[in-house]
């Protein structure tokens, strides 16, 4: 009996498509063009974690600056301001997290430019919101991407990473 392993984004992609889920899964084949929320959460927590692990709001900032220039795409780097393998939705490009300066130097820049611009600095809101509002509830982290795994009687197993444990 071979393992089955599902995640949320594989049984949401069944549950849509079942075609397009043997074409990923079981075809080996990808999309030559992934949407800004496949990387964002992940460069996000970069930053999250690095504020839970003691650095000061500025580290974590910058943690997450330096991975939010680009992303693995299909087994090759692409630079997340200007490739045509990145696609942004409307919703990204927030032009009231800018400053009138900022607003200016964006006059003339790509869409795609500004949408990268827009979600890296929605990024820093949020790890700074991070840093305000939720550090300080937290007593003690004990554990930042934990793996674990649960098995039942029936050997079934249920593995994935927490991103936070904490008091």
């Amino acid at each position: 009996m071979s393992i089955i392993k599902l995640s949320h984004t594989s049984k949401e992609l069944y549950l849509k498509s079942p075609r397009a889920f043997f074409y990923h899964y079981y075809l080996n084949l990808r999309e030559k063009v992934v949407g800004s929320p496949l990387f964002f959460g992940s460069l996000i927590e970069t930053g999250l974690e690095a504020l839970f692990n003691g650095a000061k709001l500025e580290e974590a900032q910058d943690a997450f600056r330096k991975e939010f220039k680009s992303v693995r795409v299909n087994g090759s780097f692409e630079n997340l301001a200007t490739s045509n393998n990145i696609r942004y939705s409307k919703a990204d490009l927030d032009l009231d997290v800018f400053t009138e300066k900022e607003l200016k130097d964006l006059e003339g820049k790509s869409d795609q430019f500004k949408s990268w611009m827009s979600l890296q600095r929605k990024g820093e809101l949020l790890i700074a919101a991070y840093h305000k509002d939720i550090l300080p509830k937290i007593k003690k982290v004990i554990a930042t991407q934990q793996y674990f795994s649960i098995k039942n009687e029936a050997g079934d197993e249920i593995t994935g990473f927490a991103d936070l444990i904490c008091e």
